[in-house]
């Protein structure tokens, strides 16, 4: 189970890779590593322990949620981030410190951004595996 929130951690380390060079160019370096890793947070209903990030989401809760929205588009990041969610919902130890409402918050959070894909199955947890890691190599090539 453990290499399970591993993958959930490559995912996540993929689409912050991804959001950042994608926004390097627009918002520049500094930003555009804070407005990734709000977006990032946000898609997993995660708080940054950092006060710095805290505070741009804060400051920039309008920008995030538009981006956000943007994300609408990319097929390949609703498909991963569903897949790890839902894992992430389903590994107990994972979530020790979440009652069963708070578990289901960032699958409907998805669901309210229109991020959510719908999933037959869940896929296996060597398939799992297989695709995060595969999607954290990803933004070597980015």
């Amino acid at each position: 189970m453990k290499k399970m929130i591993t993958a959930v951690d490559m995912v996540k380390l993929g689409v912050y890779g991804r959001l950042r060079a994608k926004y390097n160019d627009v918002y520049g370096e500094e930003e555009s590593g804070l407005l990734a890793a709000s977006v990032t947070n946000e898609l997993f209903s995660e708080l940054s322990p950092n006060r710095d990030a805290r505070n741009y989401l804060k400051s920039n809760m309008n920008l995030v949620l538009n981006e956000l929205k943007n994300l609408q588009g990319d097929k390949e990041i609703c498909e991963v981030v569903t897949q790890a969610v839902r894992v992430k919902a389903s590994v107990p130890f994972a979530n020790k410190f979440q009652n069963k409402d708070s578990l289901m918050n960032p699958i409907e959070k998805l669901r309210e951004i229109d991020l959510l894909v719908p999933v037959k199955h869940m896929l296996t947890p060597n398939i799992f595996l297989r695709k995060a890691y595969e999607f954290y190599k990803s933004i070597e090539k980015v």
